[in-house]
């Protein structure tokens, strides 16, 4: 097959962000059943010699495109008025070059991969079989943020909200045309579905580190070492996970013994301030060898999900913690989106900051109960995410019919 890969991220095993560790993941595994891929990449300056050992593994050809920038005041303007994009118009040149371009590759499948850059192409595409591997809908981390906010005045609030949600409008449209497609959210699939998008359910998936070779003796450590956090640290969904751990949780623990780890790149939320002092909460920044720090600890937290009104999302670091045969105390909303998570078979949920605390004390000092979820955690892995089953899902839905 000749499959086109459409990003606005850059593909890499070293862990840069979740995404690009995907997208490495799913070109590598058709690369494996021998596809002839190329991919288009848009608007990330990261150069071509950063992708050279990559490209040259698993890549036919690889091509950079950049769009021109308008007047923000001007596109405000029209999005809110109008529902119109103007970096539609302003790059409508572009997209017709590249779409001019696709179709003479002529392409037996092209993925776009978690991207609202590229889909302005698509309604030059019609007659093309287009799949949209989906991630949480645009625009809704910052719609969490702003319904969030107490302090932004009333208008200001307002008028963002139908900014945004006009935008959300836009890509629904661009939408339009597409095959199929699927996201990671089982949740959010069913945002895409109330939209009248064909959408279905296919979760994640991330490369087997194959965790045995990487285990060491470690020094044993005389306290609780707890993964409560990865990423990006003003990333929506953490922010709402370092505010219910700082808020529900921390306050109420009794073991001083534990030691929630936040590790991460840029700064830490400036609301949390107060909260850095407090020993129970170690905020270790970025750290080189992320794995390292995941083997070290003794079970992994995900409290992103936890509020009513938190961004939704299909967490990448579940299948990460997964494929790294870790224990995973979440917050049951988690299940919403990720169904494969079964409380005390591969995970630990709870519905309330008692019940969290109470699984915080299970999965620190029951061996026995750990080391078994530990081990279903990891069958998971291989039974639901590993990058071959998730690409065969990805062509199995490729090859259904459009309505």
């Amino acid at each position: 097959m000749k499959i086109l890969f459409l990003s606005s991220i850059i593909p890499s095993f070293k862990h840069y962000t979740a995404g690009s560790t995907v997208l490495a993941s799913l070109i590598q595994e058709s690369s494996n059943k021998k596809n002839k891929n190329d991919l288009y990449i848009l608007n990330n300056k990261i150069p071509k010699k950063n992708l050279k050992y990559f490209s040259k593994k698993y890549l036919h050809s690889l091509e950079y495109f950049y769009t021109k920038k308008i007047s923000n005041i001007l596109r405000i303007l029209f999005v809110l008025l109008f529902k119109y994009d103007l970096n539609f118009s302003k790059n409508k040149k572009l997209f017709f070059q590249i779409s001019k371009k696709i179709l003479n590759n002529q392409y037996d499948l092209i993925i776009l991969f978690w991207d609202t850059e590229f889909e302005y192409i698509i309604p030059y595409l019609n007659q093309q079989k287009i799949y949209a591997y989906l991630a949480v809908p645009p625009y809704s981390a910052l719609i969490s943020r702003i319904t969030e906010d107490k302090n932004i005045n009333f208008v200001k609030k307002i008028l963002k909200l139908k900014f945004y949600k006009n935008l959300q409008r836009i890509h629904i449209k661009n939408l339009k045309n597409i095959h199929i497609s699927s996201n990671i959210c089982n949740v959010n699939k069913s945002w895409y579905k109330k939209n009248n998008i064909k959408c279905k359910y296919v979760p994640n998936c991330w490369p087997n580190p194959n965790y045995l070779k990487k285990i060491k003796k470690f020094f044993p450590s005389k306290y609780i070492d707890i993964c409560s956090s990865i990423g990006g640290l003003n990333a929506t969904g953490n922010y709402f996970g370092f505010k219910y751990l700082l808020e529900e949780i921390i306050p109420r623990i009794k073991d001083k013994n534990l030691r929630f780890n936040i590790f991460g790149r840029g700064s830490f939320p400036e609301k949390f301030n107060s909260y850095k002092n407090n020993t129970l909460l170690q905020i270790k920044g970025f750290v080189r060898d992320i794995d390292k720090s995941i083997l070290r600890s003794r079970f992994c937290l995900i409290l992103n999900n936890a509020y009513k009104n938190s961004l939704i999302g299909g967490y990448t670091r579940v299948i990460y913690y997964f494929s790294m045969n870790k224990c995973l105390v979440a917050h049951k909303n988690l299940r919403k989106s990720m169904p494969e998570l079964k409380h005390n078979f591969n995970c630990l949920l709870g519905s309330s900051p008692k019940e969290i605390i109470r699984l915080l004390k299970i999965a620190s000092d029951n061996d026995h109960l750990r080391k078994k979820i530990e081990l279903n955690a990891y069958n998971t892995y291989i039974e639901k995410y590993t990058p071959n089953i998730v690409f065969n899902k990805i062509l199995s839905l490729s090859n259904e019919k459009k309505n």
